[in-house]
């Protein structure tokens, strides 16, 4: 996996630098797609779903899955990946997730080149996905066990995470409207 960007969300440039990646991958990307994955029955694993939701209601026309209401997560993600590529055949699939990390690395947004390995701190087996990865460090991981991660993940703030999620959606919103000139829906 290749680092693209990775900048902290609360950094005044965070928008602007993770975007223009963001804005480069869809240029050369075939019929680009969201897959926003997480749960919202977890704090720090609603990540992923919120910023679906925050990207669906700007721009539904954005081909995105996984939001609050209709969340991909470990236990649906083989049927709905299934379901996906039968409906976007050929498709580059960018991934939408939230992450664990070192300390110093809370806070930061990334876009990787590369699969994600979704359930990974929770050593769950879950199929890898995606082209590219687009992605919220939520919390440290640097304890391993399984327990100790699942309890980072549940603790996070839920502000920060709403923090994280609008800005992590204004990067995709912004990198699509200048890739595809298309208006943004403000309510």
């Amino acid at each position: 996996m290749g680092r693209l960007a990775n900048r902290p969300y609360v950094c005044g440039d965070c928008v602007e630098t993770v975007s223009f990646y963001l804005f480069e991958v869809l240029q050369k990307s075939v019929q680009p797609v969201f897959i926003c994955v997480g749960t919202p029955r977890v704090t720090g694993d609603a990540l992923g779903p919120m910023v679906g939701s925050l990207v669906h209601a700007a721009n539904p026309s954005i081909p995105l899955y996984g939001t609050m209401d209709s969340p991909i997560h470990a236990l649906n993600l083989v049927q709905e990946l299934q379901r996906i590529r039968l409906s976007h055949p050929g498709s580059t699939l960018i991934a939408v997730d939230s992450s664990l990390s070192s300390v110093d690395r809370v806070g930061y947004v990334c876009l990787d080149t590369g699969k994600l390995k979704p359930g990974r701190a929770t050593k769950r087996g879950l199929p890898s996905f995606g082209s590219y990865t687009l992605y919220g460090n939520i919390a440290d991981a640097e304890k391993r066990s399984s327990s100790l991660c699942l309890e980072r993940i549940a603790t996070a703030s839920p502000k920060f995470i709403e923090s994280m999620a609008k800005v992590m959606s204004t990067i995709i919103l912004e990198s699509w409207n200048r890739a595809f000139g298309l208006e943004l829906r403000t309510s």
